[in-house]
């Protein structure tokens, strides 16, 4: 073969990307010279979803706190009662000196009896409200026809606590007898008095 001959081979090998219309062909004689493109980083589209890697976060650790103290209150100790009386120092009080009565309570009452006369003891509290104190016998023999009326005795109540009596007389000897007390209180809701019994006896008989 001759020189022309291998001239025109290699000038047709040369021409061979020209040809195939300007496309890029890979290295085929491995020359030197020649540089790889580098990858071109693809671009993400709307409808993906670009996760990062994030760092993890230290969780709080929990601090028990001590309660505060609740401040205690300091209370004063309260002032002795003063004695309504110089004479009254020292002395224990009646747990009856209550300061009222107490209505629609009815007390028992203490009844010394002879034949004609009879002594009841009842407890006054004190209660300024109190008038006067009203004392009746109320025989227990059954009697037909009209009834005798009853007969009453005052006694003044004092302004302390204090024990009260009154004696009644005009009593029949060996007859059964039942006594009461009512007391005449004040009234705040109105003006005027109010009259109720607070203490009564057994049926006690009078000597003969």
């Amino acid at each position: 073969m001759t020189v022309r001959s291998w001239s025109l081979r290699l000038a047709a090998v040369t021409l061979i990307p020209v040809g195939l219309g300007g496309c890029a062909v890979p290295e085929v004689l491995g020359g030197a010279g020649t540089e790889a493109a580098e990858p071109v980083a693809a671009e993400p589209s709307a409808g993906w979803i670009v996760v990062q890697e994030g760092a993890r976060q230290e969780e709080p650790v929990p601090v028990k706190a001590a309660p505060t103290p609740t401040a205690v209150p300091t209370l004063a100790p309260p002032a002795p009662a003063e004695s309504s009386s110089p004479e009254d120092a020292g002395e224990p009080m009646d747990p009856r000196c209550n300061g009222s009565l107490q209505p629609g309570k009815i007390a028992g009452l203490d009844v010394v009896a002879g034949a004609t006369s009879a002594t009841v003891r009842w407890f006054h509290a004190s209660d300024k409200n109190v008038r006067t104190y009203r004392i009746t016998s109320i025989p227990q023999r059954l009697v037909s026809g009209r009834q005798a009326p009853l007969k009453w005795q005052e006694v003044k109540p004092g302004d302390k606590c204090s024990p009260l009596s009154a004696t009644i007389t005009g009593l029949r000897p060996g007859t059964p007898y039942t006594f009461s007390v009512d007391v005449v209180r004040a009234t705040s809701w109105q003006n005027g008095n109010l009259a109720a019994t607070i203490a009564r006896s057994a049926v006690v008989t009078t000597a003969t």
